[in-house]
């Protein structure tokens, strides 16, 4: 199986990108003693193991200087570390596959990154992806493409959906933030929709009292 992390590069000034260490209430496998620019760090520090074929898949907008600059200087970096670290003798930054993201955000540029997307995505592997950066429609598109190939493709399986903050409530602590079941909830959606099931808010109260206990 190949592990495969799906990321989207920042295109804020690099002076703006800040390491943190951040905390991880929802999964403490996230929990990562490192100072770290891109959450899904996090990810690959909990779920790279050292024989492991490893994937990465960075979106970004190659037009941006700020986001080329956060890839080079930052996220190569960052990874390399990974690697030394935790010996991810697989994890070659020369073969990250560049997802294009547009300036322009209009439909045929999001539908053309979710075609490329769900190209760069295969049968037998295991996904992680981060939804922290990037424009609000590539959220939309990360999910839209996991969902078609958590359904489509073979032996091919969701593990975590993350995202990362500087704040946790109204403090400052950097915060990751595991969105996987919300991912999972939104499968079971359909399937009650597809069902024909009118009243899906008790199903939803029965979800979140067996989270609370």
């Amino acid at each position: 199986m190949i592990k495969t992390f799906i990321t989207v590069i920042a295109e804020q000034p690099p002076k703006n990108l800040v390491s943190a260490k951040y905390a991880a209430p929802e999964d403490e496998k996230l929990l990562c003693d490192k100072l770290l620019k891109f959450p899904i760090s996090t990810a690959i520090n909990a779920y790279a193991k050292e024989d492991d074929e490893i994937k990465i898949i960075a979106i970004m907008n190659e037009d941006n200087e700020n986001t080329k600059i956060n890839f080079e200087e930052s996220f190569i970096p960052e990874l390399e570390s990974l690697k030394n670290d935790n010996n991810l003798k697989n994890l070659d930054t020369s073969k990250i596959i560049k997802i294009k993201a547009d300036t322009n955000q209009g439909i045929n540029c999001d539908l053309r990154l979710l075609e490329d997307l769900l190209a760069a995505i295969g049968d037998n592997e295991i996904l992680h992806a981060c939804i922290t950066y990037g424009t609000k429609p590539l959220p939309i598109i990360i999910f839209m493409a996991l969902n078609y190939v958590y359904k489509v493709r073979n032996n091919t399986d969701i593990e975590t959906v993350i995202y990362g903050t500087m704040y946790s409530g109204n403090k400052k602590e950097p915060t990751i933030y595991d969105e996987t079941a919300l991912f999972y909830t939104n499968e079971i959606f359909m399937q009650l929709a597809d069902a024909g099931v009118s009243d899906p808010v008790k199903k939803v109260k029965a979800m979140r009292g067996m989270l609370e206990e």
